[in-house]
């Protein structure tokens, strides 16, 4: 392929990925107005169930190391 296709192919190209772009970041919730379940989930259940005092730690600390525990136990042979 030439350079001047490619140029060509490049000028047609971008501004479409620009307006796909721009088209799916307007789709996005507005920051801070997250729209979905499990954000109102681990706010109810998280800090009394792990016995932290905020939902970060308990996220960090306990739900991901499970996370870690069950992958690593499943990949190891057998």
């Amino acid at each position: 392929m030439t350079l001047r296709t490619r140029r060509f192919v490049f000028l047609v190209m971008a501004p479409i990925l620009g307006a796909v772009l721009l088209w799916a970041f307007a789709g996005l919730p507005r920051f801070g107005h997250y729209r979905g379940p499990y954000g109102d989930i681990l706010n109810a259940v998280s800090v009394p169930e792990r016995h932290v005092t905020d939902v970060v730690t308990a996220v960090n600390f306990d739900y991901r190391g499970f996370d870690t525990l069950v992958r690593n136990s499943s990949s190891s042979p057998r």
